[in-house]
């Protein structure tokens, strides 16, 4: 009798294995089943270190009330935003840019040139910027590195055609010298271009057409006010 107990548990234990490892190869079935599904659903684009495209030529008319705001942003940039402010002809009356700033600073801490290894570049912003005679003069961007009260007054001066607390003159006043402030304009309607490109940074395009970021990329946003006739 004890063997026939032991053969029986023998049995029941043999059954309860091939019970066990039927059920585990029924999941294990499922689930592949499942993470095929999910793998064919998958849009692995989604998991890509991406980087945004960049916009292009966005165009729209507005008014005032969506010019000075802007000019605003100017003071808290680091050099990635230009504005620029332009007459009906697409001539520029203004221009709004940390780094074209700088770059004017340095020429008038110069006294007429400054230090480049683009020399052309340096000397036409010398000649477009640096002309007191000219309309988008910028006075030798005398607020460069003076901190933001001098930002502030600057873009003051030149929306409402006020003089400035530390730095006189500046003056953007609708006189005999051309440098007609922002104010002169209040009524107009403007045509607003939007144009952004990258300025750094290594991406490639992988098959599927998608933009791969791989080295820290960088843009500049250039927007544009055409004074509408």
């Amino acid at each position: 009798m004890e063997n026939v107990a032991d053969a029986l548990t023998m049995a029941s234990a043999a059954l309860l294995f091939v019970l066990a490892f039927s059920l585990t190869m029924v999941l294990f079935s499922k689930a592949k089943e499942t993470s095929d599904l999910m793998v064919e659903h998958l849009n692995v684009q989604e998991y890509l270190p991406k980087m945004g495209s960049v916009q292009n030529n966005v165009t729209r008319e507005v008014g005032i009330e969506t010019v000075v705001p802007t000019i605003y942003r100017y003071a808290q940039n680091d050099g990635s935003l230009q504005i620029r402010i332009c007459d009906t002809d697409g001539s520029e009356l203004q221009v709004f840019d940390a780094n074209i700033d700088q770059q004017m600073n340095n020429i008038s801490q110069n006294k007429g040139s400054s230090k480049s290894t683009n020399e052309i570049y340096v000397e036409k912003l010398n000649e477009k910027y640096n002309d007191e005679n000219k309309q988008p003069y910028l006075f030798g961007a005398p607020w460069r590195g003076q901190g933001t009260d001098y930002t502030l007054e600057r873009i003051n001066a030149y929306i409402f055609s006020t003089g400035m607390k530390h730095l006189p003159k500046v003056k953007y006043s609708e006189d005999k010298t051309g440098h007609q402030g922002l104010k002169a304009y209040f009524s107009r309607r403007f045509e607003e271009s939007y144009i952004e490109y990258r300025n750094k940074g290594n991406v490639y395009v992988d098959e599927y057409g998608e933009e791969i970021n791989i080295t820290e990329s960088g843009t500049k946003i250039i927007i544009t006010y055409k004074v509408k006739n």
